[in-house]
């Protein structure tokens, strides 16, 4: 009989899989795998588990502090994910100052949306992945890693906390507690609220874990919220080769081109009502106008729901411009197609993926009368983005 279960194994080691198809495939994988390779002395278990070297860095790290009411957006009471990302971002050396974080995050969206703070973060030349799985020891790791890593917290109430939340910069950790650049001030983790909010009081800030853990990981020891930043070549942890799940800046302008931005609803090639950037749905009414901020609203919703089908439809590895390359021909032929396509097979099945592009997006081209100049260019243009 087999000492290893795979989904209890890969659960405990990376938290994962956290979705029921994953857990099906692994069990699928269990049973195709011969008894011998499903045993405590097998010598992937034993690589698996062994712990890699921590690099040498200091605990707290040493990062500078930035209060969220300084922001020049003049919301900075609202702007408290930005201030923590920005930190982070100087951090790692891809801003000279916090502001020019803030002057470029609502290009991307709101403060208080994840999505815009990773694209942001990818914009400046980070890696970044929003989770929601976060844990105390997941949270260690990353600063032994040398990462400082934003969280979102409950900052209201007594207990596990109240309110919209909150978001600082985890920045190090000893036997107690974290240490902790907050945006906001120094927060009162026993009654809620901030024991100061003037500009330096939450700089490098020591929570307990007994007080301020519940208020982050709140339904159970594994669901912390946070955002991992890393520069690529120079972490010490290094990628986990994981897809991304989020369209980074080259993706977006790629769409950007295609579709254009109109603020009155107009008819597209297909005959469909269209506003702003390619949006459709059987709210677009013809004879409606629009604002650039409604505009942006509307892209960074289909975005979502875009990359979400990309994520759940392609079940091999993609590579940043892969995954945007396909975000991009999902955006302009519609999730089913994706979903019904030859490339989404041979794809899946482990055909070469530069192949696939090269052979398979071309195929889209097509309008009523014959191919069209305009899908040709778009094809063409995420073939070179994906193959890159």
């Amino acid at each position: 009989m087999a000492e290893i279960r795979l989904v209890d194994f890969f659960k405990y080691y990376s938290g994962s899989p956290d979705s029921p198809q994953q857990e099906e495939a692994v069990k699928m994988l269990e049973q195709d795998m011969p008894a011998s390779l499903l045993t405590e002395k097998a010598r992937w278990v034993r690589q698996y588990r062994e712990t890699p070297p921590k690099p040498e860095t200091t605990n707290p790290l040493e990062v500078e502090h930035d209060s969220q009411y300084n922001n020049p957006s003049g919301d900075g009471w609202r702007e408290c994910f930005s201030s923590s990302c920005a930190m982070a971002a100087k951090y790692w050396g891809v801003i000279d100052d916090f502001n020019e974080y803030h002057r470029l995050r609502p290009k991307y969206g709101d403060s208080t949306d994840a999505s815009a703070q990773v694209r942001t973060l990818q914009a400046l030349g980070l890696q970044a992945k929003f989770v929601q799985i976060g844990s105390v020891e997941k949270l260690k790791e990353q600063i032994d890693l040398g990462r400082p890593t934003p969280v979102g917290y409950l900052h209201k109430g007594t207990g596990n906390g109240t309110g919209g939340g909150h978001y600082c910069l985890c920045i190090g950790y000893d036997d107690t507690g974290f240490w902790m650049n907050d945006p906001g001030g120094e927060l009162d983790c026993v009654s809620g609220g901030f024991i100061s909010t003037e500009q330096y009081a939450g700089r490098m800030v020591h929570y307990s874990y007994d007080k301020w853990v519940p208020r982050w990981s709140v339904a159970n020891d594994h669901d912390g919220w946070g955002v991992g930043i890393m520069l690529p070549g120079k972490s010490e942890g290094g990628s986990t080769g994981s897809t991304p799940t989020t369209t980074a800046q080259p993706g977006l302008d790629l769409i950007k081109h295609f579709e254009g931005t109109r603020l009155e609803t107009y008819i597209c090639p297909a005959g469909v009502p269209t506003c702003c950037t390619g949006h459709t749905g059987p709210e677009v009414k013809m004879g409606q106008t629009y604002t650039a901020s409604q505009c942006d609203q509307l892209l960074a919703q289909d975005l979502k729901r875009f990359e979400k089908a990309v994520s759940e439809l392609i079940t091999v590895p993609l590579n940043q411009n892969e995954f945007d390359a396909t975000v991009s021909f999902t955006f302009n032929t519609g999730e089913g197609a994706l979903r019904e396509s030859t490339f989404r097979k041979r794809i899946n099945a482990g055909e070469d993926k530069a192949t696939c592009f090269r052979e398979e997006f071309p195929r889209w081209v097509n309008g009523a009368n014959g191919p069209l100049p305009g899908l040709v260019a778009r094809r063409d243009a995420e073939v070179k983005l994906a193959t890159s």
